[in-house]
């Protein structure tokens, strides 16, 4: 990396920079392999990367001071140089463990390799170092760290946590799905109350169950609520779950927040009926699908092939209310079957929620007969969807 910086300073330098980096990466990686071994804490691609992030800040420091000193490898260069390797490995390694005392050690080992390999090339002999040298590493590396903390009091503050944990929290889930990212949102996190509708369906024996949960399926990843639909597949073989009027706003914090969900969906229970009607309606660019069964009905909303995206919780509110002079029980889904050129939402105050408002509103409640039922279920080796695989009713 710093090598391929330094080509345009010619063959010496591009020479010199190839050796500098192999006098620091090789112990760095030997260094991390080591610790990998012996406390399971880093991938040893993870201290190679917080070695080359060291040897991109020499590399860039370097440059600039030749370039404003016309000396690469002085004394004042190396003042500036060695702190700032110090902070960027530092918080490298802390990023990547969220562990203050390795992320130290680590950085004050890597910054040691890169202070012999420079000391080495420069010519200057540690007798040489004077306490002005070290009292400007130590004013470099204290401005740099209390930068850091400066940034990093009103978020502090405000919910009682630190950027880097965050950042840090982000990328051990990331990297080993740990679950320090959810106990950071769980803090921050408020309660709520919330809706959870369903349909089951069955003759005697329950055959699929259809679930609305009026929580949105997020943030990212396996953090709080965004596999719910697998999680709640592994619980219910023939399951469906829709997507509810809600959007990040009501992203569940945790995995004890999810199991609350399920154990409120098992224990459900409502009204039978054996008779069904099914009926559409359109308004401009938005479609309203009525499944009606006795004083209930789920309401499917889709503006394929435009956009459809996440409907807010009150607006959907306001669309089950203009049911239920038909429905004792409505429930309301977002069909989210139409990909976004841009992420969105919808809410009492968009074009496109009165849309939807004036479809569903369309609806007429049809005669209602039996139901044939059938459910098929098909699980996709794919990584970007869910185990919960696609159901089809």
């Amino acid at each position: 990396m710093g090598s391929g910086l330094a080509f345009l300073l010619g063959v010496e330098a591009k020479i010199a920079f190839v050796k500098l980096a192999l006098a620091t990466l090789i112990p760095s990686f030997v260094f991390i392999t080591l610790w990998r071994i012996m406390v399971k804490r880093y991938l040893v691609s993870h201290g190679v990367l917080i070695a080359m992030l060291g040897s991109l800040v020499v590399t860039i420091s370097l440059l600039t001071a030749q370039f404003f000193t016309g000396e690469m490898l002085s004394k004042e260069s190396l003042a500036i140089t060695l702190p700032l390797v110090l902070i960027v490995t530092f918080y490298g390694a802390l990023l990547l463990s969220n562990n203050t005392k390795h992320a130290l050690l680590t950085s004050l080992v890597i910054s040691s390799f890169f202070s012999v390999a420079l000391l080495g090339r420069s010519g200057i002999s540690y007798r040489e170092l004077s306490y002005d040298f070290i009292l400007a590493s130590m004013f470099v590396a204290g401005v740099g760290f209390l930068g850091l903390q400066i940034v990093n009091a009103p978020l502090k503050k405000q919910y009682g946590i630190s950027i880097m944990n965050v950042a840090s929290s982000f990328f051990s889930n990331w990297f080993y799905e740990s679950k320090g990212f959810e106990e950071i949102i769980d803090k921050i996190g408020k309660k709520t109350l919330t809706l959870i509708g369903g349909l089951r369906v069955g003759n005697g024996k329950e055959k699929a169950l259809i679930t609305i949960p009026y929580f949105h399926f997020g943030p990212f990843g396996n953090v709080g609520s965004s596999r719910f639909p697998s999680y709640l597949a592994k619980k219910v073989e023939n399951s469906m779950t829709i997507h509810g009027t809600a959007t990040h706003d009501f992203n569940l914090t945790s995995k004890s927040e999810v199991k609350k969900a399920i154990n409120a969906i098992m224990e459900g229970k409502g009204k039978k009926s054996s008779l069904f009607s099914y009926s559409e309606a359109r308004y401009g660019k938005a479609k309203a699908s009525l499944l009606s069964f006795g004083d209930s009905c789920i309401c499917l909303l889709s503006r394929a092939p435009e956009t459809t995206e996440d409907i807010a919780f009150s607006a959907g509110l306001v669309l089950m209310e203009s049911l239920k002079s038909e429905f004792k029980l409505p429930l309301v889904g977002d069909c989210h079957n139409s990909s976004a050129k841009r992420i969105t939402r919808f809410t009492t105050q968009s074009n496109e929620f009165w849309e939807y408002y004036n479809a569903v509103k369309k609806l007429k409640k049809r005669e209602e007969k039996e139901l044939i039922f059938g459910f098929a279920k098909k699980e996709l080796d794919n990584n970007t969807i869910d185990k919960g695989g696609v159901s089809v009713a």
